[in-house]
């Protein structure tokens, strides 16, 4: 989950150019001694900041926020279970190792998933539900479910639907629920091409303002038939 401690050219060459003067993140540091360990810790770890060992590899050279936002959501899929199971199988003598790793790692994990969901709005599994008084759209916020935010008032969204050529047919806003999973009210849908509806579900609370399109078509019902992140 993070290199910063790689050799770092430009550190190398203010600490010459200094006399050893300047110090680089890591020296200085107290970090209580674990064997194997080293200074593998939370206090440097910045995702904005992070950089490859390799920095040649195309991927990591031509990802954009999208594309890192997909990578926290499958690194946040690791249950800390998981995470210490992993650590468990490195066998460390100091026998501290293991609950460290893990808190340390999980810590990590969840500073991950956090900065990324404040770049793009964390709207995922969106289920088209029929109820007495017409079809809604359930979804889940995983920055709310995760614990990453605070759920509630804090998060609000604004719900709007767009018929097939981007006409706006209705509009109603919505509190999150506590628990990341939201319902919308009754959607307006388009009356052509299969019902073909644009449903926005525009996500703001503090640090983020971001809108996720959830595309609907009647397909042997309505169902979702595709997701765009803005």
């Amino acid at each position: 989950m993070g290199h910063e401690y790689a050799v770092d050219v430009k550190s190398l060459v203010a600490s010459l150019l200094s006399l050893g003067l300047y110090q680089r993140a890591w020296e200085g540091r107290d970090v209580e001694p674990i064997r194997g360990v080293g200074v593998f810790d939370v206090t440097p770890f910045s995702p904005a900041a992070w950089k490859p060992n390799n920095a040649s590899y195309t991927p990591f050279l031509t990802a954009d926020r999208f594309d890192s936002y997909w990578g926290a959501k499958i690194v946040l899929a690791f249950t800390p279970a998981q995470l210490r199971a992993a650590v468990e199988t490195g066998r460390f003598s100091d026998p501290r190792a293991v609950d460290y790793l893990t808190t340390t790692l999980i810590e990590r994990q969840r500073a991950l998933a956090r900065y990324w969901f404040s770049k793009v709005a964390p709207i995922e599994r969106p289920e088209v539900v029929l109820t007495a008084r017409g079809y809604t759209v359930c979804f889940d916020d995983l920055a709310i479910e995760h614990h990453l935010v605070p759920g509630g008032a804090t998060t609000r969204y604004t719900i709007t639907t767009y018929d097939r050529a981007g006409a706006r047919l209705a509009t109603h806003a919505s509190d999150a629920s506590p628990s990341g999973r939201t319902c919308t009210q009754p959607l307006a849908f388009g009356t052509t091409h299969d019902a073909y509806t644009i449903t926005e579900i525009r996500t703001r609370r503090p640090g983020l303002d971001a809108s996720t399109y959830v595309h609907l078509a009647n397909n042997g019902g309505i169902k979702v038939v595709g997701i765009f992140r803005q």
